[in-house]
């Protein structure tokens, strides 16, 4: 039996999709008054009723601060996967991502030790692995404190030094540190959020570039490496490197739309971030730019992915497919 967390979200939920395709007998933690509407979204992608798709799980409402008292309803568990997360780049959303990232991720650790189940597959990110001045990023860059990470990327960093423990103490633990995911299923966030504004009409482009990988990729890495003989490992899953103007270039292709144009340089960024805090101020509403978002965008990441395909004969799924998927739920 498998369990789940963040089977509402975005990644969770093609994660459920493709474990109930497989026949798993699944239990997947929802929080009270939880969202369905990526979890549809998603369902209607793969062509299955989300009703149909949800009698297929067995559901328990709780938070990652409740597995203790759920595993042992569950006595045939034998693998976790660790996919609930609080994605913000937002100074507000701080204490509640480290609340979820960091606090609520040790507890689940705790529980699974606590009631000896096997296997533990965390899902990180590229922001939770160094950066600083490394030309290429591979699952052997350090963490450092660097003003280029973010909070998001430390609370995963973190939620990680909790994983490792478990697994220092003897649970058996696989973390992937996906890229940026790509993917149909997103409704006004993520990578949606990016297609819909070269769709309409974006001008400018940032000069950074970043890791990239589809959603579908993510999920079925994670299911292969759990069924392997492999604990106590990390791998980053990207699947190109991609400056963000091939990306938005691959967009406008796939959308027959104008591409933006306009590269931004560190003045105008600045420029355009100080307005978007004024913008914000005014209207009581979050900015569309972060500082953290803004610096992510204008500097140079490139990431190996090296180990896992040395590991799996994997064949990702082309960036252009991704995004033809995204434009067909918007």
């Amino acid at each position: 039996m498998i369990f789940v967390t963040g089977g509402t979200g975005f990644l969770g939920a093609h994660l459920l999709y493709h474990l109930a395709q497989q026949k798993e007998e699944i239990v997947a933690l929802k929080r009270k008054g939880s969202d369905w509407s990526k979890f549809n979204l998603i369902a209607q992608f793969y062509r299955i009723d989300p009703q149909r798709l949800k009698e297929q799980i067995h559901w328990v409402e709780g938070d990652l601060f409740s597995a203790g008292s759920i595993f042992p309803k569950y006595p045939s568990i034998d693998t976790v996967y660790h996919a609930a997360a609080k994605v913000s780049f937002h100074k507000q959303d701080r204490d509640e991502m480290y609340q979820t990232n960091v606090t609520g991720t040790r507890h689940l650790v705790n529980a699974t030790l606590t009631h000896k189940i096997k296997r533990f597959c965390f899902v990180s990110s590229i922001a939770a692995i160094g950066r600083g001045q490394e030309t290429k990023i591979d699952e052997n860059t350090l963490w450092k404190d660097d003003p280029h990470n973010s909070f998001y990327g430390k609370s995963k960093h973190l939620a990680e030094l909790e994983v490792w423990r478990g697994a220092a103490e003897g649970l058996q633990t696989i973390i992937v540190n996906p890229g940026i995911i790509l993917g149909p299923g997103e409704i006004n966030s993520g990578s949606t959020r990016m297609v819909k504004t070269v769709l309409d009409g974006l001008r400018f482009y940032p000069k950074g570039k970043n890791g990239f990988i589809d959603v579908r990729d993510v999920v079925q890495i994670m299911l292969q490496l759990t069924r392997m003989n492999i604990q106590n490992e990390r791998y980053i899953l990207v699947a190109k490197n991609l400056y963000y103007k091939e990306l938005f270039d691959i967009i406008a292709n796939v959308a027959n739309v104008a591409p933006p144009t306009v590269k931004v340089n560190n003045l105008t960024a600045y420029t355009y971030f100080r307005y978007q805090q004024i913008k914000s101020f005014l209207t009581r509403t979050p900015p569309v730019l972060t500082k953290e978002t803004l610096q992510t965008s204008m500097n140079t990441y490139h990431y190996s992915n090296k180990k896992i395909n040395s590991l799996l004969a994997h064949k990702y799924i082309p960036i252009e497919q991704s995004i033809a998927d995204i434009i067909s739920l918007i």
